[in-house]
């Protein structure tokens, strides 16, 4: 996936830039209020920690997404005799949404 491409080598300068920055002091910041110094290491691994993260929300994100709601019609299916399963997997899904109501109205 190019957005997983794109934010490996962003960790990879970030992790470059931490290397380098481990003796670099820098005022730290709370409340909008300079606190206490830390280094710039720091500063920049909070970044690399907040991506990792962000990169489990989208792996979550695309396994909830990978269901088909194919068959659910307007509310509680349709009376055309589809395989769901089958459907699901020529599609590209991991499987069928498992209920149609909660289907039509999931976010």
């Amino acid at each position: 996936m190019l957005l997983f491409k794109r934010l490996k080598i962003f960790e990879d300068t970030l992790d470059s830039l931490i290397a380098i920055h481990k003796d670099t002091v820098m005022p730290g910041f709370t409340h909008l209020q300079a606190a206490q110094p830390v280094s710039l290491s720091l500063h920049l691994d909070a970044y690399l920690q907040m991506m990792e993260r962000d990169k489990s929300r989208f792996i979550d994100c695309a396994r909830r997404l990978n269901e088909s709601p194919l068959g659910a019609a307007a509310l509680a299916g349709t009376p055309f005799p589809i395989d769901r399963e089958y459907t699901a997997a020529k599609l590209g899904f991991m499987r069928p949404m498992p209920n149609t109501m909660d289907t039509v109205s999931a976010p």
